[in-house]
């Protein structure tokens, strides 16, 4: 099977939508937390741990892949949330 190499654009904006969902999921987890059980928290916050394994993958496949070279893609910029912002 031939797979498509994404373009710098296309790179870019993956990353977002994942930086974004990512955050939401983190507030979602906040939230749920104050409101319903900490287990209820638990399980998006599992969610936010198998998206950022999802990203490091990604970021392997990029640089694997002859994708862009800076980290700013997949890592923007080094920030990344901490999860336990509960």
């Amino acid at each position: 099977m031939i797979r498509k190499t994404l373009t710098e654009a296309e790179w870019r904006e993956l990353d977002r939508l994942l930086y974004d969902a990512r955050k939401a999921l983190v507030r979602a987890a906040v939230l749920a937390g104050k409101c319903a059980s900490v287990r209820h928290a638990d399980h998006i916050i599992k969610v936010v741990h198998e998206l950022d394994q999802a990203r490091s993958d990604l970021g392997n496949e990029m640089f694997k892949g002859g994708g862009p070279r800076d980290t700013i893609i997949i890592y923007d910029d080094g920030k990344v949330d901490d999860v336990d912002e509960r």
